[in-house]
């Protein structure tokens, strides 16, 4: 499943799953958060900007939420089929995982984030301990986070 809220970043992420005749890619166009409902895009100059948080921009659309946990119900996909989670969503790292909580608990799928901050690496960090993650640097602004193998 591929997520993106925004219209024009998502019409070129549909066709791009079209132009790559790549048929097990289910594209939505919804933002995920910590809740389900409708929340504002604020929209920045460049495409792969755009936040629910933290631009000081005042042009913004209302798109529509979704908790990861109820889109995966909502597309019949178990926990444990969810292997790899990629989170590039410009400061909301955070609220995402807050919306997926069961996934973390049942499905332990191996989490790839982006954290713009130091204060937000550590929110995504100390949220992940909580459920048995180790999170360690790819580069400067990219982790990645694994379950800790049960004992």
């Amino acid at each position: 499943i591929a997520i993106e809220p925004e219209r024009l970043n998502f019409e070129a992420l549909t066709y791009n799953v079209r132009l790559n005749g790549l048929k097990n890619v289910i594209t939505v166009r919804k933002a995920c958060f910590s809740r389900s409902g409708k929340v504002k895009l604020y929209l920045s100059r460049c495409s792969g900007r755009h936040s629910l948080i933290g631009l000081p921009t005042q042009r913004y659309e209302i798109v529509e939420a979704v908790k990861l946990d109820d889109l995966l119900r909502d597309y019949n996909v178990e926990p444990s089929e969810v292997r790899l989670l990629k989170i590039d969503v410009e400061g909301s790292e955070v609220y995402v995982l807050k919306g997926c909580r069961n996934l973390l608990k049942t499905g332990k799928p191996v989490i790839i984030f982006e954290a713009l901050t130091q204060h937000n690496y550590k929110k995504c960090k100390e949220f992940l301990r909580r459920f048995g993650y180790k999170v360690k640097r790819i580069e400067k602004l990219n982790f990645i986070a694994l379950p800790k193998p049960n004992l």
